[in-house]
């Protein structure tokens, strides 16, 4: 027994050794990382704190059998994946031959991961690095929980806000073959045929694989032989020449060309397309029934920093008719098929096409395309503009058009083809109770899905605090040359004149944050300034923003039953509760962090509290809406009155009002005199100085006055009282002032 107990001992201080040992086998001892995390610094919490003891040692479950009113808690054991009875027992039957994981032990595992990661955790701790290296151990992908930052400027005031943020999604891959096609679309229906569209865009993604063969990327093709030779045929044909920037870049380069009868007739500049990432392809017409037209093509691609790339080229104008039979017009009248140029071709290709015995396809029908495609989207009555491009480059996944209204009423096709994590060809437009194009198929015996991990950058409405990701910015900046000094900053910065960041931070889980992005989808960016706010007396009294209703109900017209936020809530059960708490911990202290669950609002539901439009009144004493003129009548009597008055001048004065009646009838302006030998009128509020008795200034019967400063013996007095007691029929405090006194503001009241 005393030797037992100094082998304890030994074996104890033989592994001390081995308490800091990193092997991804060996490590520490899963029973000793709690502590070794907390001799670090790494203060961690455990899951399963409240488990059933048996189950956190053992990976038991337990089995209650009712007996009458009375519960007896049985236990499984879980040993084998076969089900059989001992005595009253019974195993547990898993997916494993094992049995079932203790819970302790999944505890320890999320520990360890840890515990092998501390050098990097402590390094990045504070920042965002830090907390998605944090949020990988406990097995949260960045693509589910996001950092989201608030506030803080952009560089140009016109300028969207963008979140950037890891997006997971599917897209088609594989290789057409020759004759072979990835899609093949109806391009015309009857209910595109009804639709104001002599304008059409087509939009699709692309990642082409590198090949030294010209690869097809989109053709129009008519059933008759006279309109083929005006239907247009993008390809991309391959660089062959020298390095153009760097070393070995020449692989990456190509060109998107377009054939119309057999000839190429517009090309794009070389570009690196086959860099291994996706580009946005668009070819459509701004075809304006009764004229001639351009057809436009080209590829955008936004990198990291936010910058968009885009090369583009358009074919000269043309024919109506050209345009009419191709693209399809429903106010054509030049075509000699009247039918047939309402809709336009037959039918689109995407990714390869069939043969056709036409000289017009005699160069391309046996093309092929190998790589990924993905969000095809067709705009049947308006062709995109380079702003919309730019937005669909930052966000890939934006069907928006260039109106607010664009996505539910010209996408007459949208092919997500796994950007909605949904592994199908079907399309999924805003406006889905309509097909307008049901023809979909492919030749393609076998559909590859491409699992895909992108940064996307999604333009985020102007909500007061915006979601950015932008607290690290380049700042470009001016600086003055002529300043050299330790205490005046020479450098101005270009966002010295913009609202400072907000300390709130944000990971957390909300089903709000999939209707945000929804609707930044469906709508497009927009400022929300543009919406609330409006100073119509008609919107200040109103219990909702009326332009934001009307941008509510564009979007939720596509929308036929509300959000699950159950099932949203049963998802994120799964998710260990105590990364939030450890995440508290990681975050800068002055930071107002927001972790776990957020239940908010979307960005086109704000609350909004009616109140009372100020409205004015107008005294009985004035003139209607005027506060500041006195209808006022002041009537002399001459001397051959004074024997009547007894020698007295008196003037009378007749107050207007709106009411009815007079609230004040008569001032007598009294004989008495000031120092200097001016007369001086009682007024109601204030005292008038005359200098004459019939001829002075209009001002000095009104108040307040700024009277002319002339003469010797009259000085220039500033009043800010009013006779705004009048204005209501009230009894005034009278006052005097003379000018034998120095200060104005020395008066006697009486």
């Amino acid at each position: 027994m005393i030797g037992q107990h100094f082998d304890e001992i030994w074996l104890h201080i033989k592994h001390m050794t081995e308490m800091s040992d990193t092997h991804h086998v060996r490590g520490v001892s899963k029973d000793m990382v709690y502590f070794t995390l907390k001799s670090l610094g790494l203060e961690t919490f455990d899951q399963f704190e409240n488990a059933d003891l048996i189950e956190y040692i053992l990976g038991e479950g337990t089995k209650d059998h009712s007996i009458g009113t009375l519960v007896i808690g049985e236990y499984i054991v879980g040993q084998s994946n076969n089900f059989y009875n001992i005595g009253d027992h019974q195993t547990l039957v898993t997916a494993s031959n094992e049995g079932s994981i203790p819970k302790g032990d999944i505890t320890k595992e999320i520990w360890k991961r840890l515990y092998h990661n501390a050098p990097y955790l402590l390094k990045t701790k504070g920042t965002e690095r830090g907390l998605r290296a944090l949020m990988s151990c406990y097995g949260v992908p960045a693509t589910m929980l996001n950092v989201k930052e608030y506030g803080g400027p952009t560089k140009d005031k016109t300028s969207y806000k963008t979140f950037t943020y890891d997006k997971s999604s599917f897209a088609l891959k594989g290789d057409s073959g020759t004759g072979g096609y990835f899609l093949k679309l109806d391009w015309s229906s009857s209910l595109t045929n009804t639709l104001s569209s002599s304008a059409k865009t087509v939009g699709f993604r692309i990642k082409p694989k590198r090949s030294n063969d010209t690869y097809h990327l989109f053709n129009l093709l008519s059933n008759s032989d006279d309109e083929k030779e005006s239907n247009p045929i993008l390809t991309l044909t391959p660089y062959t020449g020298n390095d153009i920037s760097s070393s070995g870049d020449s692989t990456q380069y190509g060109k998107l060309d377009l054939y119309l009868n057999g000839a190429v007739t517009a090309s794009t500049a070389n570009f690196p397309i086959y860099n291994g990432d996706f580009w946005n392809i668009f070819i459509g017409t701004p075809g304006t029934s009764g004229s001639a037209s351009e057809i436009q093509f080209g590829a955008y691609q936004t990198n990291w920093l936010k910058n968009t790339t885009f090369h583009r080229a358009s074919v000269g104008m043309l024919s109506e008719y050209s345009r009419s039979v191709s693209w399809g017009d429903p106010l054509s009248s030049s075509a000699t098929n009247a039918n047939q140029s309402i809709g336009g071709a037959k039918h689109a290709y995407i990714g390869g096409m069939e043969a056709d015995s036409h000289t017009a396809f005699d160069s391309v029908d046996g093309l092929r395309y190998s790589g990924s495609i993905q969000e095809v989207k067709f705009y049947f009555g308006e062709h995109l503009t380079h702003d919309t491009l730019v937005k669909h480059s930052l966000e890939p996944f934006i069907y928006g058009g260039n109106a607010m209204s664009s996505s539910y009423e010209t996408v007459v096709l949208r092919l997500p083809l796994g950007s909605n994590l949904q592994q199908d060809s079907s399309s999924f437009h805003p406006q889905i109770s309509k097909r307008f194009l049901p023809g979909i198929t492919s030749s393609m015996t076998t559909q590859e899905w491409e699992e895909l991990d992108e940064i996307h950058y999604l333009p985020t409405p102007d909500t007061g605090i915006t979601t950015t990701s932008e607290k690290v910015r380049i700042d470009t900046g001016s600086i003055d040359d002529d300043i050299l000094s330790p205490t005046i900053k020479s450098e101005t910065s270009i966002l010295d004149r913009v609202p400072q960041d907000f300390e709130d931070l944000g990971i957390f889980f909300s089903p709000s944050n999939e209707v945000n992005e929804d609707i930044i989808y469906t709508l497009g960016a927009f400022h929300l300034d543009d919406y609330i706010g409006s100073p119509l007396p008609t919107h200040q009294s109103s219990s909702f923003y009326p332009d934001l209703k009307d941008l509510k109900e564009i979007y939720f017209r596509k929308i036929k039953s509300k959000f699950n936020i159950w099932d949203y809530l049963k998802l994120i059960e799964q998710i260990d509760h105590t990364l939030f708490k450890l995440i508290e911990q990681w975050v800068p202290f002055k930071a107002n962090t927001k972790t776990g669950l957020l239940i908010d609002s979307h960005y086109l539901e704000r609350a909004k509290v009616p109140r009372t439009v100020p409205t004015k009144t107008d005294g009985q004493t004035t003139v209607p809406g005027s506060y500041t003129t006195i209808e006022g009548e002041i009537s002399t009597y001459t001397s051959s009155q004074a024997d009547k008055y007894e020698g007295s001048k008196l003037f009378k004065m007749g107050v207007s009002t709106v009411g009815g009646g007079n609230v004040v009838t008569t001032n007598n302006l009294l004989f008495e005199t000031g120092s200097n030998g001016i007369r001086k009128e009682q007024g109601t509020n204030q005292t008038i100085f005359i200098k004459d008795l019939y001829r002075f200034e209009k001002e000095h019967a009104q108040a307040p006055i700024i009277p002319n400063s002339t003469g010797s013996n009259q000085l220039k007095r500033i009043s800010d009282t009013s006779l705004g007691n009048i204005q209501k029929g009230r009894i005034s405090r009278r006052y005097y002032r003379s000018l034998a006194i120095g200060n104005q503001n020395n008066i006697l009241l009486t």
